[in-house]
């Protein structure tokens, strides 16, 4: 109680409180500024990897649309036809193959017919297997869709029973008629092994969506394909809607509960955005760590400066105490 007292009540005192004060706003405002750096530091990043993946993606997506759509522009629609396709398969087996060596994420290029039948494939003894079922083939043979290459939503492979997703081009002859389509597959695991190479933290992720509605193309961690947690209302796509199509948001995932910084980018001019989440509990982590020191080396100097300073006042009351008690006696003397 004393040594409260004597803070509060006393000069000296009164200057090691304003001492401390100013120590702790020092180290308050040190804090702040570098929680602040590390934030962002962290969109920077996130927003720098997300630069980086939407270019790998955009040149392959690039290469998809650019190879589908130079088959079906030049493909001789006379070979177009189940029962010319085993006499052509050699020569447009190649040509297949020799288009889809440039798409890094592509698992096949094929030709089907007006039927939706398997004609041509890039992969040595494919199966053939027919595709009228797919919406995207249905949308094209009836010419609901444009004459321009679509990227399918989320299918699985005939061939493999993987998650894919397909670029397609419709097939037509000089009168317009329809006679199939060219597609590409691309290998939605390929791509979440590729956002796996990035360093993002232990919670960090990667994600791909599309535009229209939200869908989960690819994510790192995570399910390919997975669209149990999707949908247009998600805050990075709302924040595209508004009119910016990169950018960083500080959201918590509506997918993890995970609280991050998303650096995204929409892909060139195709329908999807890619994200780039850095949890905050990883870049935070030095941040925690080098706070913690820096708030023990504060307790530590309160620690010490307080006791010397309260030792050195009662040094000085006990001082002043004997000094008072030798003047009374001094005083004494001299009236007797």
């Amino acid at each position: 109680m004393k040594s409260i007292n004597w803070l509060w009540g006393s000069k000296s005192g009164l200057i090691v409180l304003a001492i401390v004060i100013f120590f702790l706003s020092l180290v308050a405002f040190h804090l702040d500024s570098s929680l602040q750096s590390a934030k962002s530091i962290a969109r920077t990043n996130a927003m720098n990897l997300a630069l980086v993946l939407e270019s790998k993606l955009n040149t392959d997506f690039n290469a998809a649309d650019s190879a589908v759509s130079d088959i079906a522009d030049d493909i001789d629609p006379a070979v177009m036809h189940a029962k010319v396709a085993k006499r052509n398969a050699s020569k447009i087996n190649f040509w297949l193959k020799s288009k889809v060596q440039d798409i890094a994420s592509a698992s096949a290029m094929r030709l089907f017919d007006a039927n939706g039948d398997l004609l041509y494939s890039n992969q040595k003894g494919a199966t053939t297997f027919n595709i009228s079922d797919r919406e995207f083939f249905q949308a094209m043979k009836a010419k609901l869709s444009s004459n321009r290459a679509v990227f399918s939503d989320i299918a699985l492979t005939h061939s493999t029973g993987h998650s894919a997703m397909i670029v397609a081009k419709p097939i037509h002859d000089r009168n317009g008629q329809f006679l199939g389509v060219a597609v590409v597959a691309i290998d939605l695991a390929y791509l979440a092994n590729e956002f796996s190479q990035i360093e993002l933290g232990s919670q960090g992720v990667v994600s791909l969506r599309r535009l229209d509605n939200g869908e989960l193309i690819a994510r790192y961690p995570g399910l390919i394909g997975d669209n149990s947690k999707t949908g247009a209302n998600i805050p990075v796509l709302q924040a595209i809607r508004k009119g910016e199509p990169n950018g960083y948001i500080e959201i918590t995932s509506p997918v993890d509960s995970v609280r991050r910084i998303y650096g995204y980018k929409t892909i060139g001019n195709f329908p999807f955005f890619i994200a780039v989440g850095i949890a905050d509990t990883d870049y935070l982590a030095a941040w925690k760590k080098s706070s913690a020191v820096e708030m023990l080396g504060v307790v530590l100097f309160l620690a010490i400066l307080l006791p010397i300073e309260i030792k050195r006042n009662r040094s000085d009351q006990k001082l002043h105490e004997s000094e008072q008690r030798f003047r009374v006696s001094d005083d004494k003397m001299v009236y007797q």
